[in-house]
């Protein structure tokens, strides 16, 4: 299993956007970026306690698998549904 697999296990995309993470809005917050389409908040998570943040407070997320740290065409955004025994 990869790790970007591990951090979003237990997870399913419920809706993937076709937005890109490098052309939200920015926000004061380097983590966060606001899409003016669906108006909402976006939380770049990077690790599991981050991805069990934005799932805990029902946030649209943008997940950067850690194999390409830098790289923002990875980032997958959109909202994630929590499946199984995923608990928060």
């Amino acid at each position: 299993m990869s790790e970007d697999q591990a951090l979003i296990r237990n997870c399913r995309f419920a809706f993937r956007c076709h937005q890109q993470w490098a052309r939200l809005e920015s926000t004061p917050d380097p983590r966060v970026r606001h899409c003016h389409e669906c108006a909402r908040d976006v939380v770049l998570c990077q690790r599991d306690d981050e991805l069990r943040e934005a799932l805990q407070a029902d946030q649209c997320v943008a997940i950067q698998p850690q194999q390409y740290p830098a790289d923002d065409i990875h980032i997958t955004v959109g909202y994630l549904k929590p499946q199984g025994d995923w608990t928060p």
